[in-house]
């Protein structure tokens, strides 16, 4: 049986990203930077699950 995709949005701890790819067949953002809106589309539609970082945030600031 294949493992789940899982897309990680941002860099976790070396112990974390170990952990998940033993379980799943992860795609890690190595750029480590915030997806933007069409990015983070086109992640959706290619994975089983996303796996959000905090620090992902594609809201605009506001004042």
């Amino acid at each position: 049986m294949a493992k789940p995709k899982v897309i990680v949005t941002r860099r976790l701890p070396r112990a974390v990203e170990e952990s998940l790819s033993e379980a799943f067949d992860v795609t890690f953002n190595n750029a480590d930077r915030v997806l933007n809106t069409v990015e983070l589309k086109e992640t959706i539609m290619t994975a089983d699950a996303v796996l959000p970082v905090v620090l992902s945030s594609n809201r605009k600031k506001t004042p």
